[in-house]
């Protein structure tokens, strides 16, 4: 009895880790309920060949495709709840974010911040490592890390980029977007040696031998080991702060008036370069109302606009307005305007003035 307790005190649904758009909706799902989801990216631009390999500690999966596939891109910022380490092994790869992007070379490691907006997108071949820690599993490192000194004793390490992370999970935010972390020496010496540390990763994830969960603690611990110290690599934090939902929301308007509201969420999403459920949520907490639902009230009005200053029919403005059903059309309007689109043609034509 006391096994099976001590088995459930871990609360994977306090540690999920919730990715928005990252590849498909599929993956998302697959994946968001383990603290830590390992991404293995391979680019060959020469070959027109990628892959992707995603292992967690309850999830694997691969796939492959050509880079020329559409498919195979990935074309919107993505945000999570938990901090993602970049290290790239070979070549070098772009990450966007909202306003900016920063291309990472071999050897280095950048840490995004928790809920930042951002997209790795390689323009050349590379090959890279991705790891996303929950705030738990973070933690746990940060907590675990000791070091025994010259007199024997054991002490807690708390190094900068320590107590940077603690202080993002303690709330106390202060708009750093990433850490980077640039080899001062040669950077094959040092990849040989991280390359060989991702490799004990997957195959400890994969075995899931006895302690294998706190074992990936450990080799996370040494991994940071290596780039914390200042005889192997040097640290800057680039503090940007990131868009704010209020000029979000703003350029949704303006794009939504622009286009009498007749856009697909997936074409803002590409227009924005945001996630689409990322502006939902930004219309939704400003307004009460879908993404969708706000796109309607701008349609509704240049119909109201085209019954007032043209001869075209109720008919010829549906289509033009690209509504399909008649009815939902009627009842739409009214809702937003009180009265029917014939009334109000009615009481407002500036014919009838």
């Amino acid at each position: 009895m006391e096994d099976k307790k001590e088995s459930q005190e871990f609360d994977y649904e306090n540690s999920v880790i919730k990715i928005k758009n990252a590849y498909s909706e599929k993956i998302s799902q697959s994946v968001q309920k383990t603290p830590l989801l390992m991404t293995i990216e391979y680019f060959d631009f020469n070959k027109d060949f990628l892959r992707f390999s995603w292992i967690g500690l309850n999830h694997f999966s691969t796939k492959q495709y050509r880079i020329s596939d559409p498919n195979s891109q990935r074309k919107n910022l993505h945000y999570h709840d938990n901090f993602e380490i970049i290290y790239v092994i070979r070549g070098t790869s772009r990450v966007f974010f909202e306003n900016s992007y920063v291309y990472i070379h071999q050897g280095e490691c950048m840490i995004i911040n928790r809920n930042i907006a951002h997209l790795e997108k390689p323009d050349e071949s590379c090959d890279f490592v991705l790891l996303s820690l929950s705030n738990h599993f973070m933690k746990a490192i940060i907590e675990n890390d000791y070091i025994i000194s010259d007199n024997d004793k054991i002490n807690k390490r708390m190094p900068q980029i320590y107590r940077m992370l603690m202080d993002e999970l303690s709330g106390v935010r202060k708009n750093i977007q990433y850490w980077l972390f640039s080899p001062t020496i040669d950077s094959t010496e040092i990849t040989s040696r991280t390359e060989l540390k991702f490799a004990e990763m997957i195959s400890t994830m994969n075995q899931k031998k006895d302690g294998f969960y706190f074992h990936m603690q450990e080799l996370l611990v040494q991994f940071f080991c290596v780039i914390i110290q200042p005889s192997l690599y040097q640290m800057q934090q680039f503090i940007v702060a990131p868009k704010k939902s209020e000029e979000i929301f703003k350029e949704i308007t303006r794009i939504l008036e622009e286009r009498d509201g007749l856009i697909s969420r997936a074409e803002l999403s590409k227009k924005m370069n945001y996630d689409d459920h990322h502006l939902s949520r930004i219309v939704k907490n400003k307004l009460g109302i879908s993404l969708v639902d706000y796109s309607r009230t701008f349609t509704t009005k240049k119909a109201a606009l085209l019954l007032t200053t043209t001869d075209m029919s109720i008919e010829e403005i549906i289509q033009e307005l690209g509504f399909s059903n008649k009815t939902y059309f009627f009842n739409l309007f009214k809702k937003t305007y009180g009265i029917t689109p014939n009334d109000y043609r009615e009481v407002f034509s500036s014919k009838n003035e």
